[in-house]
């Protein structure tokens, strides 16, 4: 499988995953040491993991042209432009856990691994994974 740029509607589903738990009893108040109690703040942290994204995807792919690289997305300046849209409504847990673990699959070229927002990301990856869902929501998840 090819690593590419994940679209705006996984980065949305992925922060949408991470706000759900900062939500909750004694939540978390950052993220990758990112804060995120401000809705402006999942902005900042989707546009962080945008970068991070686009980090994996350099490194994989050095300075091939993006135009030939796999995905839905470019190297542009996605990452600066990104705006966060809640996505509670429309978002399973499972669809969460699922664009969750496909941004860290995507997060996983070069030394991107070994930085604090990949971890973060990775620590909720198995997370979610662990949590029981049930079936017909996990066989509507999509990758992405």
């Amino acid at each position: 499988m090819s690593a590419y740029i994940v679209d705006k509607i996984t980065m949305d589903r992925v922060l949408t995953a991470i706000q759900r738990e900062t939500l909750k009893p004694n939540g978390p108040q950052s993220f990758g040491g990112l804060p995120i109690v401000l809705l402006s703040q999942l902005t900042d942290l989707g546009r962080a993991l945008f970068k991070m994204n686009r980090d994996a995807i350099e490194a994989r792919y050095g300075d091939r042209d993006p135009a030939d690289m796999p995905g839905p997305c470019d190297l542009s300046d996605i990452h600066d432009n990104y705006e966060f849209a809640d996505q509670s409504n429309s978002t399973s847990e499972a669809q969460a856990a699922m664009s969750v673990r496909c941004l860290r699959y995507q997060c996983c070229e070069g030394d991107v691994d070994e930085c604090e927002l990949y971890k973060a990301l990775d620590d909720l990856a198995e997370e979610l994974k662990a949590r029981p869902v049930h079936a017909a929501e996990a066989q509507a998840a999509e990758w992405g």
